[in-house]
């Protein structure tokens, strides 16, 4: 644990309180390894809502699909490196379950405005990797450059990171409006017929490899 986290230290804190035997916060090594041993969890309830949202869209958009290998890829290789930094991290994981709330909020935001301009573009059944790409490196690196920091070192960055984690997502109300709007969207789009229009049809996301 370490104290004076900066100008995001109060959020940490507070966070981090019902969790953390300690009133200072947790080190920069310690977030580092909360978040990634977090990301594959986060990653797979992400995926859930990506597929019914793709289930919806599908109606409209024919083309898309998920690609179930290209998805296993993802979580397995988020996996395997939470895997590692569990066994060999040598980090206590005392703020894993506040960064799965707030990292996955976050993370979920992202995911789903990627998303939804993935289906305006079209890109087939490659959408739920494509949209979770970019929360995934842009939570993962920092994560991962954090467990080598030593000590008490603060970095300069990591109030910025740490902030990245936490107010995209606001503890759920920003992704929860999101998934809203996207059903609103597709329901609207079912009542004028789009689908029909489009030759689209109904089911569920089928096994795709591409």
């Amino acid at each position: 644990m370490k104290c004076g986290v900066g100008a995001i230290g109060p959020v940490v804190v507070a966070a981090t309180a019902a969790t953390t035997p300690s009133s200072c916060g947790p080190s920069s090594a310690e977030i580092g390894a909360g978040v990634l041993v977090a990301l594959p969890l986060i990653a797979l309830a992400v995926l859930g809502v990506q597929v019914g949202f793709v289930w919806l869209w599908r109606r409209f958009r024919p083309t898309l699909g998920v690609s179930w290998v290209d998805a296993a890829w993802l979580v397995g290789a988020l996996a395997g490196l939470a895997a590692l930094v569990a066994v060999a991290g040598g980090q206590k994981l005392d703020v894993f379950g506040i960064a799965f709330w707030l990292v996955g909020c976050s993370y979920a935001t992202m995911t789903l405005v990627t998303m939804r301009i993935l289906f305006a573009v079209d890109v087939g059944p490659r959408v739920v990797v494509l949209a979770q790409a970019l929360p995934a490196v842009l939570f993962a690196a920092p994560a991962i450059a954090l467990l080598f920091t030593r000590g008490t070192h603060h970095v300069s960055w990591e109030d910025a990171y740490v902030g990245m984690c936490i107010y995209p997502g606001m503890g759920g109300w920003v992704p929860g409006a999101l998934a809203l709007a996207l059903v609103v969207e597709a329901l609207i789009r079912g009542r004028r017929g789009d689908g029909r229009a489009a030759g689209a049809r109904p089911g569920l996301p089928g096994p795709r490899a591409g």
